[in-house]
């Protein structure tokens, strides 16, 4: 070992996520190749990533997602019917939603348009000027009628913190305690905006009768849990 400490640390030090991916990258490793073990959203790497807690407790997932995306991943799936945006929403992986919408993933739905606090084109929609796109992963977002597309796109716009979007959904008459079947790890607009620590998304919705004592079909836990 160098006398030196500081030398030896960087002599050994080990390249962090990004410089590896980026290695990988200008070595051609292809992009959107499927992962055998898995199925549907999340067989890429893109959707591997956006699904799994380890790059986002590490705080780097959503870099990754710019590194990807820059290199000719594709934002909206080799399928192009936005799985990896919508599977972000999924997990909750807010950093690699707002890298994907930043890097111009599709927005033309209500749930995703949520997200992303598209306020006008969801007023459109309200008012059936707006079509909702087909092609949506079917295994999170079965969206059977508008109503129930209405709701998760309530639960997407708390999750993400986006209070306008909140507010014009409740306007509209969307239930403040409606538990959508796109709500794979909570239930209520406020299990989700208790997750994402959205507290001025919480205080609206207890402002507008939001129930805190409604239990998750998942973990039988309620927001205040």
């Amino acid at each position: 070992m160098s006398a030196n400490g500081i030398e030896s640390e960087r002599q050994f030090a080990v390249p962090n996520a990004d410089e590896i991916a980026a290695l990988l990258i200008a070595a051609g490793a292809e992009l959107d190749a499927p992962c055998d073990a898995y199925e549907d959203c999340w067989r890429t790497t893109m959707g591997l990533l956006v699904s799994s807690d380890h790059p986002t407790e590490a705080g780097v997932a959503g870099r990754l997602v710019k590194l990807l995306c820059s290199a000719g991943a594709a934002v909206d799936g080799p399928d192009d019917d936005g799985s990896p945006l919508g599977t972000a929403l999924c997990f909750g992986t807010l950093d690699c939603v707002c890298a994907l919408i930043a890097r111009g993933a599709r927005t033309d739905n209500a749930a995703f348009a949520a997200a992303a606090g598209r306020t006008d084109w969801l007023q459109a929609w309200l008012m059936a000027r707006a079509p909702q796109r087909r092609g949506l992963p079917r295994r999170f977002f079965p969206l059977p009628v508008p109503a129930v597309a209405a709701e998760q796109a309530l639960v997407f716009a708390c999750m993400c913190g986006q209070i306008k979007v909140v507010r014009l959904l409740l306007d509209r008459g969307v239930s403040v305690n409606a538990n959508p079947p796109g709500s794979r790890w909570t239930a209520t607009a406020l299990h989700t905006a208790a997750v994402q620590g959205q507290a001025s998304v919480v205080a609206l919705l207890l402002q507008r009768g939001a129930d805190p004592t409604l239990r998750d079909s998942r973990h039988q836990s309620t927001p205040i849990g």
